[in-house]
């Protein structure tokens, strides 16, 4: 996989366990980048191109865009839709068909005992919609928890699974990362086949996992 920007000399790879670091040291040109990579994930326009092999992928559907630490937001629309999407199959599927009989004859015999209080009869849908109760209990991934890095590699799953996510950049977390997890991380994403890359500001230690890139303040490349 590559993420090509027209501008840059350098092609952004992820190659024999290494991963990307962009430090953007000048301030505008920084915001400018990550804005342009946001666009792409929101469906704008960008410059940049990501690839498969041969094969470009579309950003809007592909990138992950995520500005802080804060922003791992494991209950986001885009993911409870595709969960609520993969559950609704689940349960139209053999493996779910029994359970989820019992389950509709368990809130069918609820239903009848909470009408057996009232003077007039009550009644209910015989086939009862089941993934809206999953909604009623707020079914959800669970929150992560754990060091930084722990909670990087848990939400990349999270949405390689359901979104299909292909590429993730991470702004501004490399400063919250001890070597040893900065060197985890990488070490995890290379066996998991998860690709990210770090944006940062600036970086005063390099780990050999790095494929460091620079524009520095004057706006030259050095790689």
């Amino acid at each position: 996989m590559k993420l090509v920007y027209p501008e840059w000399e350098k092609q952004l790879r992820w190659e024999g366990g290494r991963f990307p670091l962009v430090v953007l040291e000048e301030p505008t040109y920084h915001f400018e980048i990550v804005q342009e990579l946001y666009d792409g994930e929101h469906g704008g326009e960008s410059r940049f191109v990501l690839s498969e092999g041969e094969t470009i992928l579309d950003l809007s559907r592909k990138l992950a865009v995520v500005p802080s630490p804060w922003s791992m937001d494991r209950g986001s629309r885009p993911l409870m839709t595709a969960l609520y999407g993969r559950l609704k199959k689940d349960l139209a599927g053999p493996e779910l068909f029994r359970t989820a009989q019992e389950a509709a004859a368990a809130v069918a015999r609820y239903a009848g005992q909470a009408g057996e209080s009232f003077a007039f009869p009550l009644t209910c849908d015989d086939s009862p919609d089941l993934l809206a109760f999953l909604k009623a209990v707020h079914l959800r991934p669970e929150e992560a928890e754990g060091p930084l890095a722990e909670r990087m590699l848990a939400y990349m799953e999270l949405c390689t699974d359901l979104l299909g996510t292909a590429c993730f950049v991470f702004c501004g977390f490399r400063g919250y990362l001890p070597e040893s997890d900065l060197r985890g991380l990488y070490q995890t994403a290379f066996l998991k086949k998860f690709h990210f890359l770090l944006i940062e500001s600036h970086a005063d230690r390099i780990v050999e996992e790095e494929d460091r890139f620079i524009v520095d303040s004057d706006l030259c490349q050095i790689f």
